[in-house]
């Protein structure tokens, strides 16, 4: 009878003991994750990377607004970016490129978009005239488009690099 007893009070204690490492355990992982937050919320873990922006306005070259320029510069820099802006001749096939590779957190595109019927697609303007020579595989693929910029005073239009969503993904 006195083992049975003995039994039972160091199965409890075993029992007690188990919770009690248990509760320590998760109290411990709970004070390592709160001190880990703390860590990263108040020492970033690249505290010297710059919050950059870019303003990529091709209709600078034929509707310049420099009201617009200026109020989102402004208000990107109030917010701790810097800016870099990106006008007419400077829209590019190799600025469209290249943009992912600059470490922007915002880029404001105020471009043209236009349409190419015989491929039944729709891309963002570049400065770019367009030429059947020149970026021959990101034609094909269907990632740059021919698209036609109208001309109102000659009734005419004009046959630029567009950027299709291929090319963005």
């Amino acid at each position: 009878m006195k083992s049975k007893v003995r039994e039972r009070k160091k199965g409890r204690h075993r029992t007690g003991l188990a919770i009690l490492i248990a509760i320590l355990a998760f109290s411990v992982s709970v004070l390592f994750i709160h001190l880990m937050l703390n860590q990263l919320s108040t020492n970033p873990v690249n505290p010297t990377s710059e919050r950059k922006a870019a303003i990529v306005d091709h209709l600078s070259l034929t509707i310049p607004n420099q009201t617009f320029v200026d109020t989102a510069t402004s208000i990107l820099q109030q917010a701790g970016y810097s800016v870099d802006y990106y006008q007419g001749e400077k829209v590019t096939v190799d600025l469209y490129r290249n943009l992912p590779t600059y470490g922007y957190g915002i880029v404001i595109l105020r471009v043209y978009s236009g349409a190419n019927p015989e491929r039944k697609a729709v891309g963002f303007f570049s400065a770019e005239p367009y030429s059947s020579t020149k970026y021959i595989y990101e034609q094909l693929d269907g990632q740059l488009v021919k698209i036609y910029y109208n001309v109102r005073s000659s009734g005419g239009s004009q046959e630029y690099f567009g950027i299709n969503k291929g090319f963005i993904e």
